[in-house]
């Protein structure tokens, strides 16, 4: 055989070796079409090039055209086949699912999106800002007051409680929001109890709480706020007034709806994550050579990536929801 095919036949070796490491790669992947697109493109270019490789040598030039070409599709056949069969095997031994039970047969759990968790990191940082901006917000509303007299200085005592009060609910949120926004809950590598476990269920409840406290707050704070300052004497004209320029700031922010409802689904499908992981403690590992959580039990895999899955769907679009609304406020700053 001439070198050219000899060469031909080696790259042809090597798409192989990439496209099947691929699948491998892919195999847990909740799109199953992901694996499905490397399998053909492993199956067909090698095999088309196996037989045009094959046919091109000069060992078979003198053979009659339809035993040449039983010949060749058979042997194409019978190597694509058999690499196949042997790098398969190679990787799901490499992956530690051949051979007896427990870790070794045992299917990955997919983890949630590290870009996904590095958005939930600057969100927390996005947080922060703003509570530090509510003080010295807070802080020109009080000399405002002082300094002021009549409706203005009213108006000024008013906006000051009434931030005080978001303050107070907005610090409940970030410190409940903090160590999630540190965490990755359902990484299971320091995980040896279930209290653990518990104890990282207790976070999302605790988040779950704060989140529904914003989000309720959001919902009546411009009948609070309307009722504060009434409350206040001051004249239903300009508490008309007032309560139109907060209503005019509030709808520049109605997007934080959205990412409130998405802040639940995500904690909810966290919840049922970590709850599916200790009602089943002793039918998953955490292999540290794999970096993932394992399973005896394909249908365990398949529920506990469908939540991941979840996850990583509402914190993406919770991501894009909170770039809109940073956009959107740099065009129209609140007033």
């Amino acid at each position: 055989m001439r070198a050219s095919n000899l060469k031909r036949l080696v790259l042809i070796l090597l798409w192989q070796v990439v496209m099947v490491s691929a699948v491998v790669y892919f195999d847990a992947s909740p799109r199953p079409w992901i694996p499905g697109v490397f399998a053909v493109a492993a199956l067909l270019p090698p095999f088309l090039c196996y037989i045009a490789a094959v046919d091109d040598a000069p060992l078979f030039v003198k053979w009659p055209r339809i035993l040449k070409a039983s010949v060749v599709t058979l042997s194409s056949v019978i190597l694509t086949v058999g690499v196949y069969v042997g790098l398969f095997v190679a990787g799901y031994a490499i992956e530690g699912k051949l051979g007896g039970g427990g870790r070794a047969s045992a299917a990955r759990g997919h983890e949630p999106n590290a870009a996904l968790e590095a958005r939930r990191r600057e969100s927390g940082a996005a947080l922060k800002a703003q509570l530090n901006y509510d003080d010295k917000l807070i802080a020109a509303l009080d000399r405002t007051a002082r300094q002021t007299t009549g409706e203005q200085a009213v108006v000024a005592r008013a906006s000051a409680e009434f931030l005080r009060n978001q303050q107070s609910i907005l610090s409940n949120y970030y410190a409940a929001a903090k160590p999630l926004v540190q965490a990755r809950l359902l990484d299971m590598a320091d995980i040896e109890t279930t209290n653990e476990l518990e104890k990282r269920k207790t976070m999302v409840t605790r988040f779950l709480g704060a989140n529904g406290g914003v989000s309720n707050y959001m919902g009546k704070a411009e009948n609070d706020y309307r009722t504060l300052l009434l409350e206040k004497g001051l004249p239903e004209s300009r508490v008309d007034e007032e309560t139109k320029r907060l209503r005019a700031n509030m709808e520049k922010v109605g997007q934080t709806s959205a990412i409130f409802s998405l802040n639940d689904r995500v904690g909810q499908s966290e919840l049922r994550a970590l709850g599916l992981l200790e009602s089943n403690w002793d039918s998953w590992s955490y292999d540290s050579s794999l970096r993932k959580t394992v399973f005896k039990d394909e249908s365990l895999r398949s529920d506990f990536n469908r939540m991941v899955s979840e996850i990583n769907t509402a914190t993406k679009e919770r991501a894009g929801v909170q770039q809109k609304l940073e956009q959107n406020l740099q065009q129209n700053p609140l007033q």
